[in-house]
């Protein structure tokens, strides 16, 4: 499978956004990736959405597309402004290093944080404790090598080319360790709990996956498999792959959930504005 990498930033509010999205998808494409749009403000029948609606579609769709991805190409240039990055993109990458997905930053300016910050903002009286001010808004200078607030510098890893950038990001992808999920076999107490905890009653846990019911010997409907299941002193387990699905279908498992799976990418449409 070729490795996906979302292209966070603000290119989409550019007029020539479509040309800059097919120059970073090629440039992907070099490095043995598949670069990945932010999503457009069109429905499944490509009606262009507006508003409130429009920006819930693009908050879904970009989260969704973030979780399935193997990692993140964001741009962190300046937008609208001399220093800070689009804020955004800023959320996007918080988004997924919390995911546990590697994110290179492009900076082309890689010079330290605290020098740009003096170059636009000039530099003010120190505050009591002798520590640099700016000139332009009386705030302290944050000054710790990096090239973007440490909270950036520490969570990406910095780079002033895509090329670079991409680069990076494929040994990345290819270094990644292939997820592993445990396969516990739970006996009837442990099935018996989870399915409490999800507030099913035992027919409807069966139904959840796809097991029968049959009618009881006083009427009414009963899953005789999920009762086998649950009784301690039947020598029958649920299989733990169906086990690790039950937990997932009620959001209990430990280390995973659910996502609905979203279009993969919006390259066939024309960039359109937000």
């Amino acid at each position: 499978m070729i490795p996906r990498i979302y292209l966070a930033g603000p290119t989409v509010f550019f007029r020539d956004a479509s040309e800059r999205f097919r120059h970073l998808e090629a440039l992907c494409q070099a490095n043995g990736l598949q670069g990945i749009r932010p999503a457009e403000p069109l429905d499944a029948q490509g009606v262009v959405l507006t508003g409130p609606t429009a920006a819930q579609h693009l908050f879904v769709h970009n989260i969704g597309r973030i979780r399935q991805v193997h990692g993140v190409l964001a741009d962190l240039r300046p937008f609208r402004g001399e220093l800070e990055p689009d804020s955004g993109t800023v959320f996007e990458v918080g988004f997924a290093r919390a995911l546990g997905k590697p994110v290179a930053a492009l900076v082309p300016d890689g010079s330290p944080w605290a020098h740009r910050i003096q170059q636009h903002c000039g530099t003010g009286q120190p505050n009591a404790q002798g520590c640099a001010m700016d000139g332009r808004y009386d705030m302290l200078i944050e000054d710790f090598g990096g090239a973007l607030n440490l909270m950036l510098s520490e969570s990406c890893t910095v780079f002033d080319t895509e090329d670079a950038a991409l680069a990076w990001l494929a040994t990345q992808a290819k270094t990644t360790p292939k997820p592993v999920m445990p396969l516990p076999i739970p006996d009837g107490e442990t099935l018996k709990a989870t399915r409490t905890a999800a507030g099913l009653t035992q027919n409807e846990a069966a139904e959840m996956l796809a097991m029968p019911l049959q009618t009881g010997s006083r009427g009414g409907l009963q899953s005789r498999t999920w009762q086998a299941l649950e009784n301690p002193n039947d020598p029958r387990n649920m299989t733990g792959p169906t086990y690790a699905l039950f937990l997932l279908l009620t959001g209990q498992h430990p280390h995973y959930q659910l996502t609905p799976k979203l279009a993969p990418t919006d390259a066939e449409h024309p960039s359109h504005p937000r």
